[in-house]
């Protein structure tokens, strides 16, 4: 990991838990509203998504707001390994994980990689080029080569914009990009 990453992380960090409750409403609303609309009248499809924290863009209310389409959350095994299960009703199916994260019960049906049709990936910060810095284990990274057919796409805060960020040769770019 290198120094200037780190240094990114935490000013991305600094800079989206500055942000206000009713800020961070608004803009996850807006966002998930463009993620509608992109998604149009699609068939019923196999959304990743994953269990917001604090911080984050909320993605929960997707489950209600586009009941056609099944969801599946990440949960982080060892070697950098994710794994995604299906939850239909987060506040009984998600419970408390390492890094202050949610995860999926282990009784939640596990999806194989080949099986999503959407990955929504996490980050701190964008460039509009699709570059992304995520929390530094690498998990995204790793794990999206075994879906090579899902649609790959962030949604985030216009806070979490940047002009330029430091890549390495393993590092993914998101090629659709959703901002607030």
């Amino acid at each position: 990991m290198t120094p200037d990453k780190q240094a990114m992380r935490r000013q991305a960090l600094q800079t989206l838990r500055g942000m206000t409750p009713q800020r961070r409403e608004d803009a996850s609303a807006k966002l998930r509203r463009m993620l509608a609309e992109h998604l149009g009248d699609a068939p019923p499809l196999c959304i990743a998504v994953y269990a917001p924290l604090p911080h984050e863009v909320d993605l929960l209310p997707l489950l209600t707001e586009l009941p056609q389409h099944s969801y599946a959350f990440p949960v982080a095994g060892p070697q950098r390994c994710l794994q995604f299960r299906t939850v239909r009703c987060p506040a009984a199916e998600l419970i408390p994980a390492r890094f202050g994260l949610r995860e999926p019960l282990p009784s939640c049906p596990i999806i194989p990689p080949e099986a999503l049709d959407l990955v929504i990936i996490p980050g701190l910060a964008f460039t509009a080029g699709g570059e992304r810095l995520g929390y530094g284990g690498g998990y995204y990274d790793t794990f999206l080569p075994l879906c090579p057919h899902a649609e790959l796409l962030a949604l985030a805060f216009s806070e979490q914009i940047t002009d330029e960020l430091p890549t390495e040769p393993h590092d993914i770019r998101v090629p659709l990009l959703f901002t607030a």
